[in-house]
C-alpha cells in the first residue's frame, strides 16, 4: 500500500454519529495502534490491552459523557466497528475541503492581534508572536473559515480551548472546566479567567456566533461528569 492509498483510506474512515454528537472513536483507536506499532513493531493488540489507554484518549479528545461508567467503556465502540469495517474495501477518493486563504489574518486583524481571553499581544519587532486564529467549531467538523466562527487566542489558551478546558458562554464570557486543576499561581491564572468577558472584535467586525459557541459547548467543553 502506498502512502497516498493509506491516507485516502484513513480520510475515508467512517465515523459513528450519536445523534448530532461527534464520535472520534475509530480515528483515536488507530492513532493508538500506530503508536504501538512505532514502539513495538507490531499493531496486534487485544481489547484488554487497548481498553484503558484508548478510553483515556477518547475521554481526552472526544465529547464529554454523562457518567464515569460510560467514560471507562468508551474503547468498546471502535473495536466493534473496525472489526466489521475490516472486510470492506474503500474505493472512493476523498477530497479534503481546502482552507480559505487569508482566514487567519482576518481573524487576527479583527481582534487587533490580541488574545480574546487574556489580552496577550506579544510581538517580535513588528511581527506578532504566539497569537493564533482558533476555530470555535472545528474545521474538521465542517466549521467555516469565517470570523464569526473564530477567536484570536494566544497559543496556550488556543490549546486549552481545543482540549475543552476553556469554553465560552452564549453571553460571550469565558468558561473554565470544573475538571481543571492547577497547584501554582501560573496554572491558577486560568481559573481566574472564569466569568470574564471575551475581548470584543474591532468596530464593524462580527462577533463570534452563538451557533458555533453552542457547538463547542456540546462537543468539546469538558464539564464535570454527571452534570
Amino acid at each position: 500500500m502506498t502512502r497516498d492509498e493509506l491516507l485516502s483510506r484513513l480520510a475515508a474512515l467512517r465515523q459513528a454519529q450519536v445523534g448530532a454528537v461527534r464520535a472520534p472513536h475509530k480515528p483515536l483507536l488507530l492513532l493508538w495502534l500506530f503508536g504501538q506499532f512505532a514502539a513495538t513493531g507490531s499493531s496486534a493488540a487485544s481489547y484488554q490491552q487497548a481498553e484503558e489507554p484508548v478510553s483515556q484518549l477518547i475521554n481526552d479528545f472526544g465529547p464529554p459523557v454523562a457518567s464515569a461508567s460510560a467514560a471507562r467503556q468508551r474503547a468498546a465502540m471502535p473495536f466493534v466497528h473496525l472489526e466489521l469495517a475490516g472486510t470492506e474495501r474503500v474505493s472512493r477518493t476523498v477530497r479534503l475541503r481546502p482552507r480559505r486563504r487569508g482566514f487567519a489574518e482576518e481573524v487576527l486583524r479583527a481582534y487587533a492581534y490580541q488574545c480574546a481571553m487574556c489580552g496577550f499581544d506579544g510581538a517580535l519587532g513588528h511581527y506578532p508572536v504566539g497569537i493564533e486564529a482558533a476555530h470555535v467549531r472545528w474545521y474538521s467538523q465542517r466549521g467555516p473559515d469565517e470570523v464569526t466562527n473564530a477567536l484570536a487566542l494566544c497559543a496556550l489558551h488556543h490549546a486549552l480551548f481545543d482540549l475543552g478546558v476553556l469554553g465560552v458562554t452564549e453571553m460571550r464570557r469565558i468558561r473554565v472546566s470544573s475538571l481543571y486543576v492547577a497547584r501554582n499561581e501560573a496554572g491558577q491564572a486560568v481559573d481566574a479567567l472564569a466569568g470574564s468577558p471575551l475581548l470584543m472584535p474591532r468596530p464593524r467586525q462580527p462577533m463570534v456566533d452563538v451557533v458555533h459557541i453552542s457547538w463547542h459547548h456540546r462537543q468539546v467543553f469538558k464539564g464535570a461528569i454527571g452534570m
